[in-house]
Parts: structure tokens; C-alpha cells; sequence
């Protein structure tokens, strides 16, 4: 399951990015809830390449080589009115479904055509790349402390991203 925002915001897309990286760049302790920081969160971090970025935590330890997993990442184009649109997508799924699909394949390929290698052995494979595919990826939703957290720094960010006498609420479509 994935989260997918669309936000709108009246500053131009550079204050909204620019917005982004100044709302992750500190790192305190007490701007991150308890529950998370028990969790090993460290801090909110970010990756800026306009007109993409990416939102992720930073933790005393990691699930995998390539950091955390859950990822906020959005991009932020111009709107003819001179404000922002932001699209941003938290969750979305490897590749491992498309290839236990293929494996599936095989087997079925296998059992109906004969072949070498037996046809259980391909589901077991498949099986096998599901799970690994759920290891390093996973399922966002907003019951998710984690995730919430994300949204809702992301959403801090944008409303930062001009006064508050100049900023209009934020839409979610």
C-alpha cells in the first residue's frame, strides 16, 4: 500500500524545496516524538535535486545497506498562479512483485511444458523474492507513527515556506 499527496502551496517551487531542506537540516532529540526516537530515529533528512526530493529518517541503525526504507519522495513543479504543486508518493513497491510474477511463470511453463528444473522449485523462488522484496520495502499508511511523522514534517516545511501572513491552507486532493 502507498500514500500518494497532492499539496499545493503559494510560494514558488524554490521557497517550497528550499523550505524542505531548512525543516530537515537540524537535529535535536526533542523535535523528534519519544515513541520514534525510542524506535532509533535520529532525525528527519533530506535529499534535494529540483524539482525532486526525498524525505527519510536517519537511524542509530539500519534495516539495510541503502538506509531506511520509508521514503516520502515527491516532486515540486510551477503553477500558472506563481505557487507550487507538490506530488509526493510515501511507499511505493520494488520490483519484486513483477519478478515473483515471472518466476511464476516458469513454474506454470515448467509444470505444463516439463523441464529440468521442477516447477515447485520457481514458486519457491518467487516466494523467496516476495519476502525479500517485503524486507527492504514496506507498506505506508497514515496509522503508521513513522509515516505520519514524515507527512507531517513535509507538511511543516510547506507551510514554513513563506510567512505566516502570506501562507494559504494547505490543500489534499
Amino acid at each position: 500500500m502507498a500514500i500518494e499527496l497532492r499539496l499545493t502551496s503559494p510560494m514558488p517551487p524554490d521557497r517550497v524545496l528550499d523550505a524542505i531542506r531548512e525543516n530537515t537540516r537540524e537535529w535535536r532529540e526533542s523535535i523528534i516524538p519519544r515513541e520514534l526516537w525510542n524506535g532509533g530515529v535520529l532525525q528527519v533528512v533530506s535529499v534535494i535535486r529540483p524539482p525532486k526530493f526525498t524525505i527519510y529518517y536517519d537511524r542509530r541503525w539500519q534495516r539495510s545497506r541503502g538506509g531506511d526504507p520509508l521514503r516520502l519522495r515527491g516532486t515540486v513543479q510551477s503553477l500558472p498562479d506563481g505557487g507550487s504543486e507538490i506530488n509526493v508518493r510515501c511507499g511505493a513497491r520494488g520490483p519484486g512483485r513483477a519478478i515473483a510474477g515471472l518466476f511464476v511463470i516458469f513454474a506454470a511453463a515448467n509444470l505444463f511444458l516439463g523441464g529440468g528444473t521442477p516447477w515447485w522449485i520457481w514458486l519457491l523462488v518467487a516466494a523467496l523474492v516476495l519476502a525479500a522484496d517485503d524486507w527492504n520495502d514496506r507498506a505506508a499508511n497514515y496509522s503508521d507513527a513513522e509515516t505520519a511523522y514524515l507527512v507531517e514534517r513535509l507538511r511543516q516545511a510547506i507551510m514554513q515556506a513563506g510567512t505566516p501572513s502570506m501562507n494559504a491552507p494547505l490543500t489534499s486532493r
